[in-house]
């Protein structure tokens, strides 16, 4: 069952006749299940004075364990960049600092080859994934059983008996 989604943005700086000046992030969150999902784009804008941006971001996410999808080069990891640093506070905040690489430069001449300015994009996923659960959770898990769904909260591929273990052993009498 798909919940609601929401799309948001933010730059930082300004934009001329809808041209980006600086860099900027995108992103949609939706809900699936135990599983929130955050799919966007930061746009890295690069210029001859600063050709190694940096762009930080707080996204305010729900209480849960970070993680990426099943089907990835690395599956379960959050796919958030390879010069990405980000730690969770278990609050409700996720930070993330993406760090552009300096541009390659001649090997011979030594001089940068890049034109400016640059957008560069960098896409990125991840999902959060519930850690507390109540009785309407249960149910849901329950009409998933024996399925691959995101009910399956111990990744095994399929729903089943330590999934309902994992949900009983983080029950919530109350909805977290």
């Amino acid at each position: 069952m798909l919940g609601s989604i929401a799309a948001v943005s933010f730059a930082i700086g300004s934009s001329v006749a809808g041209i980006v000046t600086e860099s900027q992030i995108e992103y949609i969150i939706s809900q699936d299940g135990p599983l929130t999902t955050y799919r966007g784009r930061v746009t890295f804008y690069k210029t001859a004075d600063n050709p190694a941006p940096t762009f930080s971001h707080v996204f305010n996410i729900p209480v849960g364990e970070v993680i990426g999808s099943k089907v990835s080069n690395d599956p379960w990891v959050p796919m958030i960049g390879d010069w990405a640093t980000w730690s969770n506070d278990f609050k409700g905040n996720l930070s993330v600092r993406w760090v552009c690489l300096h541009p390659s430069v001649n090997p011979i001449t030594g001089e940068v080859m890049q034109q400016y300015p640059v957008w560069s994009p960098l896409n990125f996923s991840f999902h959060v994934q519930k850690t507390s659960f109540n009785g309407s959770d249960l149910a849901d898990l329950l009409d998933d059983w024996g399925t691959s769904s995101v009910w399956d909260l111990d990744h095994d591929g399929i729903v089943g008996g330590s999934d309902i273990a994992l949900l009983i052993g983080n029950w919530q009498s109350s909805e977290p």
